[in-house]
């Protein structure tokens, strides 16, 4: 394939493509395959390590691996698709509309390391300002 090819908007977004070659196939499944390993890798810290983390990074563990196995599967139910090659779902603006997907969800996650770490932090230090007023319990 002309890598010149890729560049033109009516190769990603013909309705009815050509089959992908061997060796596409076999990267985006590779691609895909990684996606859904890191979901399996991402379950197994929580599983396994869940007591180490405090709440906000295990919420940011279980978000990154749902978009891990979302994407995941997702792509290769498009690259089924694609290999059948049923006319409309296995167009390559499928392909588009994922990577967009690992963008925004890509963003997500890192807009909620920004403000919920903060936050979290900033409610565990005012509750710790309020906690040194209080009365301990005896032992």
């Amino acid at each position: 394939m002309d890598g010149k090819a890729l560049l033109e908007p009516m190769y990603w977004l013909s309705l009815n493509p050509g089959p992908l070659s061997t060796a596409w196939m076999i990267g985006f499944a590779i691609v895909f395959g990684i996606g859904i390993l890191a979901a399996a890798a991402l379950w197994g810290v929580l599983f396994f390590k869940a007591k180490k983390f405090d709440k906000p990074v295990k919420r940011l563990l279980k978000r990154l691996r749902f978009s891990s196995v979302t994407l995941g599967l997702l792509g290769f139910l498009w690259l089924g698709l694609a290999y059948e090659m049923i006319p409309l779902f296995s167009a390559r603006f499928w392909f588009v509309l994922w990577c967009m997907g690992v963008v925004y969800l890509s963003i997500q996650n890192i807009r909620f390391i920004q403000i919920d770490r903060a936050l979290t932090q900033n409610r565990d230090m005012v509750r710790l300002e309020k906690e040194k007023y209080l009365f301990k319990k005896k032992k």
